[in-house]
C-alpha cells in the first residue's frame, strides 16, 4: 500500500497546474495546494509541532482547511478536523478529550509567515493520521483514530469503485459534505488522490435544493454525494450528474432509468466512510447496501461468530484503530478476527447493525442491534 503523502506528491508532480479545490471565492491548483500545505507545515513545526502532534483545524470550509490537513500530515502530525461554527461546549470538549497540542484557527492562519517551507514528512503506514469526532448525539462526541493503513484502504476503495464504473465522467466532483464528517474526509482523499477538482459547495447553496441543482450545472459536476432527501429533486432538476453517491440512512424509491448512476453504500466513522457499495438498479421498499467494494470482507454472524442469513454485520479490514480515550469500547467493538486465517486481518469490527444476505450476496439493513428488545431471553 502507498502513503497518502507518496500519492499525493505524485499526482502534484503529474497535475501541478490543474485545478483541484474551489470554493466559493477561489481555486487552488496542485501545485498551489501543495505549497500551501507546506507553509502551514514549517508554521506548526516552528510552533513545536511534529510526528504524533495532535493538531485542530477549525477554520472555515474553504480551500485553505484542505491545505490544513496537509500541513498537519507534512509535519507528521495528527489532524483533528473541527467547525469554527461549533458550539463552545463541544469545542471545549473535544480539545480537553483530544489533548492536542496547537489549533489552526483564524488567528494562526493571519499570522503565519508565509515565506516559511518545509520538506514533507513521510511516515509510517501505521502512524495515527487523523482523529474523526463523531456527533455525539448519543452523548458525549468520540474521537475515532484512523491510521494511514485505513486511509490508504479508503483511497483503494474509491479508486475500485471507479474502476467498476463504466460511465463517462469528467474529473469535477462536488463535495457537498463537511470536513467533519467521514464523508466530507474520504471523498476529499479520493480526489486528490485521483487528481479530480473538487468543488467545497457553500453553505448556502447546499442547502438549497434549487440553487444546488443549478450550481452543480453550471460546475458541470458530474459526480457527488448527495443527502437521500434531495436524491429525487437532483434527479428531475440537474443535467450534470452522471454518478450520486447515496447513503447515511435507509434508502427506498430511489431509481432513475440511465444517468445518473446511482449508487447506495454503507459505511461509518469506524470503517471510514462507504465500505459497500450497490448500484441501484430498480424501486426498492429497503434498497440494498451490496457488498464490499475493495479488499474489506464483510460477514453475517450470529453471537457465537457463526454466519448466518440474518445477523450482526462485522467487517475485516483496515479499519479505524479504536476509540480515543475509550479504551473498553474499543476492544468491545474492535475484536480479534476468527476469520483471519481466510482473509488476512487481525482484527474485526462489530458494527452494531443487523443485515440479512440475500442470495445474490447483496446486503441489506434490518435494524441496529441495541434496538432490539429480548423477551423471555429471545
Amino acid at each position: 500500500m502507498e502513503h497518502f503523502i507518496e500519492t499525493f506528491l505524485r499526482i502534484v508532480k503529474e497535475n501541478e497546474d490543474k485545478s483541484a479545490v474551489s470554493d466559493e471565492f477561489s481555486t487552488f491548483t496542485y501545485g498551489e495546494l501543495l505549497n500551501y500545505g507546506l507553509v502551514i507545515a514549517a508554521n506548526l513545526k516552528a510552533k513545536g509541532a511534529g510526528p504524533k502532534s495532535r493538531i485542530i483545524v477549525e477554520i472555515p470550509r474553504s480551500k485553505e482547511y484542505a491545505g490544513a490537513l496537509l500541513g498537519c500530515w507534512f509535519c507528521g502530525a495528527v489532524a483533528i478536523p473541527l467547525s469554527d461554527d461549533y458550539p463552545e461546549e463541544r469545542l471545549l470538549y473535544i480539545k480537553n478529550d483530544s489533548k492536542c497540542e496547537l489549533t489552526i484557527n483564524s488567528e494562526f492562519i493571519k499570522a503565519m509567515d508565509m515565506s516559511m517551507t518545509t520538506e514533507p514528512y513521510i511516515g509510517e503506514l501505521s502512524d495515527e493520521g487523523i482523529v474523526i469526532y463523531t456527533s455525539g448525539s448519543t452523548g458525549n462526541p468520540k474521537g475515532v483514530i484512523h491510521d494511514f493503513y485505513s486511509i490508504a484502504a479508503v483511497i483503494a476503495r474509491n479508486i475500485s469503485k471507479e474502476e467498476a464504473d463504466d460511465t463517462e465522467r469528467n474529473d469535477i466532483v462536488g463535495l457537498v459534505a463537511p470536513f467533519t464528517f467521514i464523508v466530507g474526509i474520504s471523498n476529499f482523499l479520493a480526489a486528490m488522490s485521483m487528481a479530480k477538482h473538487l468543488y467545497l459547495i457553500p453553505d448556502e447553496i447546499r442547502r438549497d435544493p434549487y440553487k444546488l441543482a443549478a450550481y452543480y450545472d453550471e460546475n458541470n459536476i458530474e459526480s457527488s454525494f448527495i443527502p437521500p432527501r434531495m436524491v429525487d429533486f437532483m434527479l428531475r432538476h440537474n443535467s450534470s450528474l452522471k454518478l450520486i453517491s447515496v447513503g447515511s440512512e435507509r434508502i427506498r424509491d430511489i431509481f432513475f432509468d440511465g444517468h445518473p448512476v446511482v449508487v447506495n453504500g454503507y459505511g461509518s466513522t469506524e470503517t471510514f466512510g462507504g465500505i459497500l457499495a450497490f448500484a441501484i438498479d430498480k424501486k426498492y421498499d429497503n434498497t440494498p447496501i451490496g457488498q464490499p467494494v475493495g479488499e474489506e470482507k464483510a460477514y453475517v454472524l450470529d453471537d457465537n461468530n457463526q454466519e448466518v442469513v440474518t445477523g450482526e454485520l462485522c467487517i475485516s479490514g483496515y479499519l479505524a484503530k479504536g476509540y480515543l480515550n475509550r479504551e473498553k469500547e474499543t476492544k468491545r467493538v474492535f475484536v480479534k478476527n476468527p476469520f483471519k486465517e481466510i482473509d488476512g486481518y487481525d482484527r474485526m469490527f462489530r458494527t452494531g447493525d443487523i443485515v440479512t444476505r440475500l442470495d445474490d450476496g447483496n446486503l441489506v439493513f434490518v435494524e441496529r442491534k441495541d434496538w432490539m428488545i429480548k423477551i423471555n431471553g429471545q
